[in-house]
């Protein structure tokens, strides 16, 4: 199998996605993010508003 430019190119952009994901400007909004299924809301099991 022959590596071409595309080769390279995807490798570079996978590379880029792996650093962003896990950089660490992004940390605290991820840590945030992950809290969100555990917040208490006005909304009960079903979806449905409850009064």
């Amino acid at each position: 199998m022959q590596f071409t430019i595309y080769h390279f190119i995807a490798l570079l952009v996978l590379a880029g996605a792996v650093f962003w994901a896990f950089g660490k400007k992004r940390k605290a909004r991820f840590e945030e993010d992950a809290a969100i299924p555990f917040e208490d809301d006005a909304h009960d099991q079903d979806g449905r508003k409850q009064d």
